[in-house]
C-alpha cells in the first residue's frame, strides 16, 4: 500500500515539476502578436491550437452549428477527440477573452490567429457561472468582444432554447471553470 502511495505522489510531483517549469519558460511579460502567437499542432493531425501566450491549446476547427443547451455544450466539449487527444473542455470567460485583441473589431480575434469557422453571428459559451446565480454562464461574442450571460439550465430537461444560442469552443490545459 506504501509503495501505491509512494507512487502517486512521485507522479503528482513529477507533473507539478513539468507544470512549473512551462509556466517559468513562458515570459508573462511579453505580448504575442500575429502570425508568432499561435502554433497548429501537427502532434495533434493539425486539429489543435497552441496559444503560445496563454499556453492553452485550443480547438482550431469549430463547429458550424449551435448549442442551445450549456450541458449539452460542455458534454461536446468532454466527449471531443481531437489528434487522438482527450481532455477537453469548455473554457472559462477569461480564457476566451484572451483570445481577443482589445483594439481589433469584427472579428476581435488577434491577428494571424489559424481557427476555422469562426461564428461572428453567435457568442460562445464558457464554463464561468455568473455570481450570484449558477444558473446562467458567462457567453462571449467575437464580433465585438461583449460578455453576456446566457441561462444554462442546469436543473436538466426542459430548458428553453435561447433566441440567439451560443457556441461551443473546447480547450486543453489551464485552470478550468469557477464563478465569476
Amino acid at each position: 500500500m506504501m509503495k501505491h502511495v509512494r507512487s502517486i505522489v512521485i507522479a503528482v510531483l513529477l507533473l507539478a515539476c513539468g507544470s512549473a517549469a512551462y509556466a517559468q519558460s513562458q515570459s508573462w511579460s511579453e505580448v504575442f502578436n500575429g502570425q508568432g502567437r499561435f502554433a497548429v499542432l501537427n502532434q495533434f493531425s493539425g486539429e489543435a491550437v497552441l496559444d503560445r501566450e496563454t499556453g492553452l491549446v485550443w480547438q482550431r476547427q469549430l463547429l458550424p452549428d449551435t448549442i442551445g443547451e450549456y450541458a449539452i455544450a460542455s458534454r461536446y466539449c468532454v466527449d471531443l477527440t481531437l489528434g487522438n487527444r482527450r481532455g477537453w473542455r469548455l473554457p472559462t470567460s477569461q480564457e476566451l477573452e484572451s483570445l481577443t485583441d482589445a483594439a481589433a473589431s469584427n472579428p476581435t480575434l488577434t491577428a494571424g490567429h489559424p481557427y476555422v469557422n469562426v461564428d461572428l453571428a453567435h457568442s460562445y459559451w464558457s464554463s464561468t457561472a455568473t455570481v450570484g446565480d449558477s444558473n446562467y454562464v458567462w457567453t462571449l461574442s467575437m464580433a465585438d468582444a461583449r460578455v453576456t450571460r446566457a441561462f444554462a439550465c442546469v436543473g436538466g430537461g426542459g430548458c428553453p432554447e435561447p433566441k440567439n444560442p451560443p457556441v461551443a469552443w473546447c480547450v486543453r490545459g489551464g485552470s478550468g471553470a469557477g464563478s465569476q
